[in-house]
């Protein structure tokens, strides 16, 4: 694929990591529509495309050990080089390789057990392909905020990997802010792994892009453990946004909760997987999972596929999906009261975003996406 060869040279075969995944991610190429987890992802145009990488240093981060992966290898090279490996050899995502193969840019962060930190990113694309990785270790008692703002114009390819690891009793917060422009292609991909007693939180907003995806996976691995996974997009266009979604209850009363939101535009096209799992030994799991759709278009579309597996007997779980277009009841009763089809859509989109967003910011996207097209 032109994707790939435009992208070869720029491998550092002298790196065995990167090798590694190369070499994988050459046997078992890019993702087209045949494979089940990027059914409804079109990705002819991004692996026809020609995109050169770009790489801009991370800054340092102070109160914890922060550095390079070059630097990293060569003072904590055992837990890299386990963590690199244990990935690899379940990684099923052709883009998440191809971030370990190309990868320079990036850090490596450890935030030291009891430690309270608050971390702030803000990408600014315009061209090329940029692929940040990050490798977050989080200590016991530690609790860290993490801050990410994507903002982009015109057409590039931005496909980053975060894993991110948190100790036993430690807390995460993560906000994703995501701008992309309508011509950008964007493959995120995230991988937890959470301990006993320690919590992930994990919002994502995001306006859409060309093709945008969303790979998170958690691992539930200690007792007492908890993850809440939420997302709310906003479509229009032709724009694309897809959401793949599992977790993984591998202990003794461990809890997730899954809650995402798409209000669709225009063409706009959107689809969520989302997979729980529920080991033998997770006994005590509450697992929780819920899609909720609102075409704001006749031409919009939305696929959902809700996943349970479960092994375990004492389980409390639920999956759900819902679609559906503004009454026109309710459409009808806000146009009484003065307002355009338009701003009677808007309304009712705003009430659908409210729970997950507040109201100011959601008037400002709802605005911004509507003047691209018709809502």
């Amino acid at each position: 694929m032109k994707l790939l060869e435009t992208l070869k040279p720029h491998i550092e075969l002298r790196d065995l990591w990167k090798k590694k995944a190369w070499t994988i991610l050459e046997k078992i190429g890019l993702p087209t529509k045949k494979w089940d987890p990027f059914k409804y992802v079109s990705l002819s145009a991004l692996c026809s495309s020609s995109f050169l990488p770009i790489f801009k240093p991370f800054p340092k981060q102070e109160g914890m050990i922060s550095l390079t992966f070059e630097e990293a290898m060569r003072s904590y090279g055992a837990l890299l080089q386990k963590s690199f490996a244990e990935n690899l050899a379940e990684e099923k995502n052709p883009f998440a390789l191809l971030n370990t193969a190309i990868s320079k840019e990036g850090q490596f962060l450890y935030i030291p057990p009891g430690k309270s930190i608050e971390l702030s990113w803000e990408f600014l694309l315009s061209e090329g392909l940029r692929v940040p990785k990050l490798e977050i270790f989080v200590g016991k008692g530690a609790t860290l905020k993490i801050s990410m703002k994507c903002e982009g114009k015109g057409t590039y390819f931005y496909n980053p990997y975060l894993q991110l690891t948190i100790d036993e009793g430690a807390h995460v917060l993560i906000h994703e802010h995501l701008e992309h422009s309508h011509q950008a292609f964007a493959m995120h991909t995230v991988r937890t792994r959470v301990k006993k007693d320690a919590s992930l939180r994990f919002f994502t907003f995001s306006k859409g892009a060309r093709c945008e995806r969303h790979d998170i996976q958690t691992i539930l691995s200690g007792e007492n453990s908890e993850v809440d996974l939420k997302g709310l997009s906003l479509p229009s266009g032709k724009d694309e946004i897809h959401h793949f979604i599992t977790v993984k209850h591998c202990a003794e009363r461990t809890r997730s909760n899954q809650h995402y939101k798409t209000a669709l535009m225009d063409q706009g096209r959107s689809s969520f997987e989302g997979k729980i799992f529920v080991e033998k030994e997770a006994q005590k799991t509450e697992a929780y999972q819920l899609n909720n759709n609102l075409l704001l278009s006749p031409k919009a579309k939305a696929m959902s596929k809700p996943n349970l597996e479960i092994y375990a007997d004492d389980v409390k779980a639920s999956h759900g999906a819902t679609a559906t277009q503004p009454k026109k009841e309710e459409l009808f009763y806000l146009q009484t009261r003065g307002l355009s089809l338009k701003e009677a859509k808007w309304q009712l989109a705003r009430g659908f975003c409210s729970e997950l967003m507040d109201g100011e910011t959601v008037d400002r996207f709802l605005k911004l996406r509507g003047n691209d097209g018709n809502v």
